[in-house]
């Protein structure tokens, strides 16, 4: 490639023996990138000063170490990566095909964060490099990527267009294993885009899919293009058994688990009424499933409902899941929580007591924040004459005598599984006294926020009120960016964030984007801080909701501003929040008496 030639060149002679050590080192740990190489050893590597002024290596290095963090679902620290590479790449000089694939990531986390249009924004500056050098498989990949935004869109027709040209690129490499692989994610991808409007085309195509990857080897790709194909097929009454059976026995013949469709072929046998058949089919495919795989819990429930069916009590199975859940519930706790809201379905139906169902909330939420479930019931400890109502989907109990005052908690997990609020947390004490450090974090708008948000002098005033009761750590200006509020918020007594915030979950720090977004607020483990968000719209509820991502970080209290809030009244409201906490007095008590000084400033206490 010429842009190669051209960088080779900036190497000087002398430095080749060098070049060449660094390269193989490069190599080595790239090939063990596919396998799980560390991201300590990754990042270290990049960041060796013989290789940051390597014109060849120093944009694949940082790469890498994109890489390896993508693998783990670090996908701020893919930004970070690929932004450092598609900035300094302008400057340093860099590969055509590193600055397109440093965009094309870019794009990706932009479609995560829902930024559809910045997306179209990074992959149109790609698919312009590309199309420059004989990159024709990398162009292909990212017009399949495109009809993916396009289809998250709602733009079905452009999604469509984009997918058929596409599976055209791609059907042109589909001579070795990888060029096989990409067709069948793309014919994969067609049929779900396909599926909305023409059934036809979607069995078609998912058959196709199929066939690509067992050609290409690929078994996890055959699996999912099979379970996308049978659960379609169950979704409009077709018997799907032969077809699951005919597979399941493909998979086996190659030496592959087909734990997922075994749990596919049970919920189809129970489904037609083969109840005893459906509990062997579970039982072989719980003797498969691999550690730490969330199929596993769906083969659980059908285990259990195999179990109902033939007039057995499936409690003992439902109580062992959960508590294999919670013990083992793996990195991801968003995800944890999400894959098991059928498990809670299921436990809460079999509830006898309010602790029965409040419990299960409990134990999962312990797990996915780290610390020690409950190991008892809550409801021998409420205050005297407080009362809690629980309710999980149409499933309700009391708990408690004498009800003078009553808290409804309610959790519908199919609407919203990523929020869960547990009720030992509700009733727990906050910490005692006022804070003993603080982190503040303040910053001014830029870009194109800029122009329509207004300064905060008031910021100021805030941080004073808190330095009166606390030691401070300030994060202020170019330095207050959402990386490094997430590195110094855990270990902090209490967070103050002085900052814009919007309706779409996120609050406005400094830094390009400078987004700090509700699901890496989430991510946090804050052992028990208390937050404060002096910050417009930050109390929305639901899954995007600033404050409820901190209560789901581990934060005991969070006091946060509901709808557009004044500078000067957040200032007001700041100055006798803190002058009560000083006091002794409780995150809830201070901020109903700082209202009465403030009544324009209006802030919930959410736990």
């Amino acid at each position: 490639m010429p842009d190669l030639i051209a960088l080779a060149r900036k190497l000087p002679v002398a430095e080749l023996p060098e070049h060449a050590r660094l390269y193989a080192l490069y190599r080595s740990l790239r090939d063990r990138a596919m396998t799980g190489a560390s991201v300590r050893e990754v990042e270290e590597f990049a960041r060796l000063p013989r290789v940051q002024i390597d014109p060849l290596l120093w944009a694949p290095a940082l790469q890498l170490a994109a890489y390896v963090h993508g693998a783990r679902g670090e996908w701020r620290e893919v930004q970070r990566y690929d932004a450092s590479i598609a900035g300094a790449c302008k400057v340093r000089g860099c590969s055509i095909a590193n600055e397109a694939i440093a965009l094309d990531d870019l794009a990706d986390v932009a479609q995560r964060d829902g930024d559809y249009a910045a997306a179209r924004r990074f992959q149109d500056r790609a698919e312009k490099l590309l199309a420059a050098i004989d990159e024709p498989l990398l162009l292909a990949e990212l017009h399949r990527k495109r009809a993916l935004i396009l289809h998250e869109e709602n733009r079905r027709e452009e999604a469509a267009r984009a997918i058929v040209l596409a599976v055209r690129e791609l059907s042109a490499f589909a001579v070795d294993g990888r060029g096989k692989a990409a067709l069948a994610v793309a014919l994969e991808q067609a049929a779900i885009i396909a599926e909305r409007d023409q059934r036809h085309a979607e069995a078609e195509l998912s058959q196709a899919a199929i066939d690509f990857a067992r050609a290409a080897g690929d078994r996890d790709l055959e699996v999912d293009a099979a379970a996308h194909l049978a659960a379609n097929a169950a979704a409009r009454g077709e018997d799907a058994r032969a077809q699951l059976q005919a597979e399941i026995a493909q998979l086996l013949q190659s030496g592959h688990s087909p734990f997922v469709l075994l749990r596919l072929l049970a919920e189809a046998q129970l489904a037609h009424g083969d109840a005893t058949g459906a509990l062997a089919t579970a039982e072989k495919g719980l003797a498969a499933t691999p550690g730490r795989e969330w199929s596993g819990v769906q083969l659980h429930l059908v285990h259990a409902r195999a179990l109902e069916a033939l007039g057995r009590d499936p409690g003992d199975e439902l109580s062992r899941t959960l508590d294999e859940v919670a013990r083992d519930p793996g990195e991801n706790a968003a995800e944890m929580l999400e894959e098991t809201s059928d498990l809670l379905d299921a436990v809460s139906r079999s509830a006898k007591t309010a602790d029965e169902l409040a419990l299960p909330l409990d134990k999962l939420r312990a797990a996915a924040l780290g610390i020690v479930p409950v190991s008892a019931g809550w409801s021998r400890s409420l205050p005297k004459g407080t009362c809690v109502n629980v309710a999980v989907g149409a499933v309700q109990k009391t708990a408690g005598e004498e009800c003078m005052e009553v808290w409804t908690f309610a959790a519908d997990f199919r609407a919203a599984p990523r929020v869960v609020t547990s009720l030992s947390r509700l009733l727990a004490p906050e910490p005692e006294g006022p804070p003993k450090s603080a982190l503040f974090v303040s910053a001014q708008t830029t870009g194109d926020i800029a122009a329509v948000a207004t300064a905060l002098p008031g910021a100021a005033r805030e941080i004073e009120a808190l330095r009166k009761i606390a030691t401070v750590t300030e994060v202020s200006g170019e330095r207050a960016t959402p990386e490094m509020a997430l590195r110094l918020a855990p270990g902090e007594d209490l967070l103050h964030f002085a900052v814009h915030g919007f309706e779409a979950g996120f609050l406005q720090l400094a830094g390009e984007g400078g987004r700090l977004a509700a699901r890496d607020i989430a991510d946090l483990k804050l052992a028990r801080a208390r937050v404060v968000l002096s910050a417009c719209e930050s109390a929305a509820p639901g899954p995007r909701g600033v404050a409820w991502a901190f209560a789901r970080a581990g934060a005991s209290a969070i006091a946060a501003a509901q709808g557009k809030i004044d500078d000067a009244a957040a200032a007001r409201w700041s100055e006798r929040f803190y002058a009560a906490l000083g006091n002794g007095r409780t995150f809830s008590q201070a901020a109903r008496e700082a209202e009465k000084d403030s009544p324009t400033a209006r802030f919930i206490v959410v736990k």
